[in-house]
């Protein structure tokens, strides 16, 4: 029995033990919690710009595959005009031309600022108006009435 006490009482002194420290404990807890919360927000914000990384990344893929498209378009249309300058034309007079002779027109391709201007086209014939189907005097409905005073 003496033996269940003295356990009982080494029991009740580790509680005591641990009740000075708890103050200390409480405070460790508080600013464990609030560092916690920190964390949580950095995490939310780095989870929220990777996002928009990524969101960024497959634009830019996008971006890449069709640079790619384009630079196989080039590449044909470039075959196509190294063709194109071997052509030649035999008109019926016996003489050949290739496409080099003939004069290129510049094109300005990509005008950001255009300047719009109405053109009027004229017809080759303008129906004016023409007489009256019948004979018949000019419809006048109510005269005029009333008068301006001076």
């Amino acid at each position: 029995m003496i033996k269940n006490e003295f356990k009982t009482l080494e029991k009740h002194a580790k509680e005591l033990e641990a009740l000075k420290g708890y103050p200390r404990v409480k405070q460790e807890r508080d600013s464990l919690a609030m560092e916690v919360a920190q964390l949580k927000e950095k995490v939310a914000a780095l989870e929220s710009e990777l996002s928009t990384k990524k969101g960024l990344s497959s634009q830019i893929s996008k971006q890449e595959a069709e640079i790619k498209e384009l630079a196989g378009k080039l590449a044909h249309t470039g075959k196509e005009l190294t063709s194109l300058r071997d052509f030649k034309v035999k008109l019926p007079d016996g003489t050949e031309h290739s496409l080099p002779d003939f004069p290129v027109v510049p094109v300005k391709v990509g005008l950001l600022l255009e300047e719009e201007v109405i053109v009027i086209l004229v017809r080759n014939r303008v129906l004016l108006p023409g007489r009256a189907t019948k004979g018949t005097l000019p419809v006048v409905r109510g005269g005029a009435t009333t008068t301006i005073p001076p």
